[in-house]
């Protein structure tokens, strides 16, 4: 008797609106080095592990800028040079978060799952 595999609503809708969630984060390339990708900051865990890093470095920054004197003058410019900042500072946090997932990647063992993939010696 063969049994049907049973697809569900949720599933259909997990492959076909986010197939590149079986993907690790890091596979895809970071823009530029240093431009923040929407797949990596879209996962809630390193948006709050980032933010007590990045939320002081924008601040700082819209404050400096600020207090040039005749910034003021120009609204528009300091909102996107703030914006701009804002994703550089993402950027840079991504970047470091990467290559500290890598790291970890290559320094963690590779788990044997078969016992096959064992040499004779230690079956």
């Amino acid at each position: 008797m063969t049994t049907k595999r049973s697809t569900t609503l949720v599933s259909v809708a997990r492959e076909t609106f986010f197939p590149a969630m079986r993907e690790p984060l890091t596979a895809s390339p970071q823009r530029f080095g240093l431009l923040p990708t929407k797949r990596f900051w879209d996962n809630w865990q390193h948006r709050m592990l980032a933010l007590p890093i990045t939320l002081p470095m924008m601040l700082l920054f819209a404050l400096a800028l600020v207090s040039i004197p005749g910034m003021l003058q120009w609204p528009v410019l300091t909102a996107v040079l703030c914006v701009a900042w804002g994703h550089v500072t993402h950027g840079i946090v991504e970047h470091r978060m990467r290559s500290e997932l890598q790291h970890r990647a290559m320094l963690a063992p590779v788990p044997v799952t078969h016992r096959a993939a064992l040499p004779p010696s230690r079956r």
